[in-house]
């Protein structure tokens, strides 16, 4: 019963939801066979054999996502757009949006410019002064979203800020399999309960320093694995 969690193959309702969200327009930036590698990579690195190198090669997973480009927005849990306004190795980038106006004054040209941190989807106030209506109440990507969504005639095509919200929705949620996929692999591969624990522990920790804004909790991963009763009554958050 743990393999049908961590196996994505074999999970039926992930790959039901992955596949669903695909066809509404999710686009994902990685395919059920990467995310399976992605899984069993990870879980194997966390292996007693492994110990040592883990050790003495710092944070394992911070190295690795910043050799692996692709998947960085999708771990980091970025906003995605076509346009990257500015990136520096100490922040993250800001991410260009274009809304098309369905009434532009003629000396105008009908494409108006959002920028937004591809971090927290807070967008910068000066973009937003330069829409039309009232938008003191809009602060992120989502909250114009649904700002957008609830007017009858809206004066924008929204398209682009639409595909935007939904990725970063589905990326997140994404994001949680693949780690606690890890987690439930790295369990099911222990031989005892205590060696599981510590690389579970290991795991949390890199993964916790690589993604500050994570907060992956082993005591939530704790009572999903007994819920699952896959430690033989063994309990796998100590008291």
């Amino acid at each position: 019963m743990l393999e049908k969690k961590y196996n994505v193959y074999k999970n039926e309702a992930f790959k039901g939801w992955f596949y669903n969200q695909q066809a509404q327009g999710y686009q994902s930036l990685v395919d059920l066979d990467e995310i399976a590698a992605i899984i069993y990579q990870f879980a194997d690195a966390y292996t007693t054999e492994n110990e040592s190198f883990l050790r003495t090669n710092g944070n394992w997973i911070e190295s690795w996502i910043e050799h692996h480009e692709k998947v960085l927005p999708l771990f980091q849990g970025y906003y995605r757009a076509k346009e990257i306004i500015s990136f520096s190795k100490n922040s993250s980038p800001w991410i260009g949006l274009f809304l098309e106006d369905h009434y532009p004054d003629t000396l105008l040209h009908p494409l108006r410019p959002i920028m937004a941190s591809s971090q927290t989807g807070e967008i910068k106030e000066i973009t937003l002064e330069r829409l039309d209506g009232d938008f003191k109440e809009v602060h992120t990507l989502e909250e114009l979203l649904e700002k957008f969504q609830n007017e009858e005639n809206c004066q924008y095509d929204y398209k682009e800020l639409e595909q935007c919200v939904k990725n970063h929705d589905c990326d997140l949620k994404l994001r949680k399999q693949i780690f606690d996929s890890v987690v439930m692999c790295i369990i099911a591969e222990a031989k005892d309960f205590e060696s599981g624990y510590q690389r579970v522990e290991h795991f949390v920790k890199d993964i916790n320093d690589a993604i500050p804004d994570l907060n992956m909790s082993i005591t939530e991963i704790g009572k999903e694995v007994q819920k699952l009763e896959m430690l033989q009554n063994k309990k796998l958050v100590k008291k």
